[in-house]
């Protein structure tokens, strides 16, 4: 059975975690309390992740800003200001290690509520996923509004749908490999590919 993450990290990662990349850089810094780096130092010795610099400078400021890290003469350090602050990294660092698809899904889904916009309704896909436990038929969220890319995310959440059915079945779940993690995984894959058609969309206007 998968178990939803904790409520307060939620709140933790739509504040202080805007993508998964984020999530890299503020653990690199956790992982290295009593060390400082420079943009470009974080750069480096993040690796084999990669990052560029402009992203580690763009997290940076969000992590300083919310309290996570400390800046002097353009160099970063870890140093969180509140007992709650460390708590919710060490949680993240945990989920990170041993939930990565359930850790994906939740960044996603706080990005998918910001970026979308009116022209998808989150939680009414939500919705709609959970009445199609008792028998999944797209039909109607392919239709609505007549938009291709609503359909996209319908089909994206209808699959997350699917991981908590099969999740129930006599098979070991593991969150790294087997079908619970192509379901999760192509779910995430097609809201990503609806986001990115939707942005060139909008640009293209």
């Amino acid at each position: 059975m998968i178990i939803a993450l904790p409520p307060s990290l939620i709140a933790f990662l739509r504040r202080c975690v805007p993508t998964l990349q984020a999530a890299e850089v503020l653990l690199f810094f956790a992982a290295h309390p009593e060390e400082t780096f420079t943009a470009e130092e974080t750069v480096v010795a993040i690796r084999p992740k990669v990052v560029t610099v402009p992203a580690v400078k763009e997290y940076a400021a969000v992590f300083v800003a919310s309290g996570l890290i400390i800046e002097a003469d353009g160099r970063f350090q870890y140093g969180p200001t509140a007992t709650e602050l460390e708590r919710a990294i060490g949680e993240l660092a945990h989920v990170y290690n041993e939930r990565p698809v359930t850790l994906i899904t939740a960044i996603t889904r706080s990005r998918i509520s910001e970026a979308a916009g009116p022209a998808v309704d989150v939680e009414r896909h939500l919705c709609w996923v959970r009445r199609l436990r008792g028998g999944p038929s797209l039909s109607p969220l392919l239709t609505a509004h007549g938009d291709p890319l609503f359909g996209v995310f319908a089909v994206g959440f209808w699959l997350f749908s699917l991981n908590q059915l099969t999740s129930s079945l006599p098979v070991v779940s593991n969150e790294t490999n087997g079908y619970e993690y192509v379901l999760r995984a192509a779910g995430f894959i097609l809201i990503l590919v609806a986001i990115i058609l939707r942005t060139v969309r909008k640009a293209s206007r």
